[in-house]
């Protein structure tokens, strides 16, 4: 209630922005009054998990602060701050519907078919008119890159193993075409899964592991070392410019912005080479952890971290599918993004693994 009356008491008094135009009279009012509703939505994620509930707090309040102080271009702000309240929604539909862990099979209807077109892309060769591509031998699935297709199926690896079994070569298949790196948090994955239904097997599935990921290595060395240099530069710039600004961040939206301006202006270089906006992608931080840093501060990766560490003791033998599942999308965002598909599966997974009974609760 007292968040309340303060929110009332900011809102009849709040400024605007300086603006040329009369028609711009009233922008930060709007937007203060979409964080407005951002924090009350918080309370409501709050209720049932005060991490959830904290996290969007302060993202609501990030949308403010890059707004008034005009650290990123409208479009980018609404952007990621659309992206940001569709994310914490879906997440409490799940548990304020107190979904169960079935409605995650369908996930494996778009999953085949990515699958499908993925492997049409890599051995056919047929060009599909509705699927742009710069060439007959690229690879992109329906989600239109090879990577975040990957990461995408590589997260619902656990709902192949229980409830479509004979697909998961095929997955494997799909996945060793479009990402070695998605191909083998996949292959880490489920050792981790079989190592838990049978702990005895648990060295055999890791030295497995192991030789996969260095047959891998050595036969594709130099994509693998073009992969990880690129990842290192991009990670090494990000962090440069993270330290500028490490306490409250750059501001919601602003990291393509800004990032495209340091390509064209920056001579140093990171691991050997320099950020170029011919050579980079320079959209994402290609870091879940790093975006978030980036745009809101160092509250939010440490709330994230905090709260992540928070799950390990809601983890029971019945909710195996749903931590490698969360477990798989952890492992994904460090190297890549995830897509909007991804974090569809990923918060409503979420939301289902803290609605379970935690009972027999244990340590992984």
């Amino acid at each position: 209630m007292r968040l309340l009356i303060g929110i009332i008491i900011l809102s009849g008094i709040f400024f605007y922005n300086r603006y040329d135009s009369v028609d711009m009279f009233y922008p930060a009012q709007y937007a203060l009054f979409v964080a407005i509703a951002g924090m009350l939505i918080s309370y409501l994620i709050f209720k049932k998990s005060k991490w959830m509930g904290i996290l969007f707090a302060i993202c609501s309040i990030g949308f403010l602060k890059t707004y008034l102080l005009q650290h990123a271009p409208v479009e980018y702000l609404f952007k990621v701050t659309l992206f940001s309240y569709s994310a914490f929604l879906i997440y409490y539909f799940a548990r304020q519907l107190e979904l169960k862990e079935d409605i995650l099979k369908w996930f494996l209807i778009p999953a085949c078919l990515n699958i499908a077109l993925i492997l049409i892309q890599k051995f056919d060769h047929n060009f599909l008119s509705f699927i742009p591509l710069m060439d007959r031998t690229q690879i992109t699935g329906f989600l239109g890159n090879r990577s975040i297709t990957a990461c995408y199926l590589a997260m619902t690896m656990p709902l192949f193993i229980k409830h479509l079994k004979w697909g998961i070569p095929f997955l494997l298949l799909a996945l060793f075409c479009s990402s070695l790196f998605a191909f083998i948090i996949c292959v880490i994955i489920m050792a981790f899964y079989f190592s838990k239904i049978n702990p005895k097997l648990t060295m055999r599935l890791y030295l497995g592991v192991f030789i996969i990921a260095l047959l891998c290595g050595i036969v594709f060395e130099g994509k693998v070392v073009q992969s990880l240099n690129i990842r290192a530069s991009e990670t090494s710039g990000v962090l440069d410019g993270i330290k500028h600004n490490p306490i409250l961040g750059w501001g919601v939206g602003s990291f393509e912005p800004i990032m495209i301006k340091v390509a064209e202006r920056s001579k140093e270089n990171y691991f050997g080479r320099r950020l170029s906006a011919t050579n980079e992608v320079l959209g994402h931080p290609h870091n879940e952890l790093l975006q978030a840093w980036w745009n809101y501060g160092i509250a939010f990766p440490v709330i994230v971290i905090i709260y992540a560490l928070s799950l390990l003791r809601l983890y029971a033998p019945k909710k195996l599918i749903l931590y490698s599942i969360l477990l798989t999308g952890a492992l994904c965002s460090i190297g890549d993004f995830l897509s909007p598909p991804a974090w569809i599966l990923l918060l409503l997974t979420l939301g289902i693994y803290e609605n379970q009974e935690n009972k027999e609760v244990i340590s992984v």
